[in-house]
């Protein structure tokens, strides 16, 4: 007799292995983008964790060859879906920051420009903070928070 479902452990090997069978039967362009959203949001994580923020600003901003033609916003809603899919299946917690991260270098890579955004908010004597991307006018990370924080620093 197992253990009833709200004392199972959320992660297992079964479980995974399910999952990665999934994963097997989608359309190669799927299987790619989802792959590659899950690199990137371990890499930003690891990055974010480890690495000093002063050091971080070096992969959000720099200098890319971005075709001049505005994102188109189909590709956009890709990247953002694939990283929401992403974030809900991976065994990790992945804050606001990380998601962002590996999203802009994902359009970056796509040669599609967006704009990374950090906010901060003062309740009571707690200061919270929050990062967001928008990408062609389409939101592609953290934007339903975004309005609840007060923008301290963008990068474009």
């Amino acid at each position: 007799m197992g253990l009833p479902p709200h004392e199972r452990p959320r992660w297992g090997w079964k479980r995974l292995a399910a999952r990665a069978h999934r994963v097997v039967f989608l359309p190669q362009p799927d299987r790619r983008i989802l792959i590659e959203a899950a690199l990137e949001l371990v890499f930003c994580r690891v990055l974010v964790a480890s690495v000093p923020f002063k050091r971080v600003v070096g992969v959000i901003g720099g200098t890319t060859n971005l075709r001049e033609a505005p994102a188109r916003p189909q590709d956009v809603r890709r990247v953002a879906w694939a990283i929401e899919t992403v974030r809900t299946r991976l065994p990790v917690e992945l804050k606001c920051l990380p998601q962002a991260l590996a999203a802009r270098r994902m359009l970056r890579r796509r040669g599609i420009p967006s704009v990374l955004s950090l906010g901060a908010r003062l309740d009571a004597q707690d200061l919270y903070a929050h990062a967001w991307l928008i990408a062609g006018g389409v939101a592609v990370t953290g934007a339903e928070e975004a309005r609840m924080y007060g923008e301290i620093a963008r990068f474009d």
